[in-house]
Formats: C-alpha cells, sequence, structure tokens
C-alpha cells in the first residue's frame, strides 16, 4: 500500500459528513456519522479499499 501524504480526510460535525480531499479531488462520502471516529474511520476505509495508506 503507497503511504498517501497528500490525503486529507475531514469531519463535519455540525452536517454529519465526511469529505475527503486527495490531490485536488474532493470527494464527498454519502451518509451521515453521528460522531468523529465513525467518520474518520469511514474515511480510512474508503482510503484503504483504493490502496491509499493513510495516518
Amino acid at each position: 500500500m503507497t503511504y498517501e501524504d497528500r490525503v486529507n480526510i475531514l469531519y463535519n460535525a455540525s452536517e454529519q459528513t465526511v469529505t475527503i480531499y486527495f490531490h485536488g479531488n474532493k470527494v464527498e462520502l454519502p451518509g451521515r456519522y453521528s460522531t468523529y471516529e465513525q467518520g474518520m474511520e469511514a474515511g480510512r476505509k474508503y482510503c484503504r479499499e483504493r490502496g491509499w495508506q493513510v495516518g
């Protein structure tokens, strides 16, 4: 798995959404995540499924 230093996973607590920025691209994950932990895990899972290693 390649470590990607340009991956940013952001959790919006007020809207309970997750947005991922990768090399200038923006991906908004579908659904709502009631906690920061759930949102970040969903974001990390999305990245892992694409072969991106995130910290």
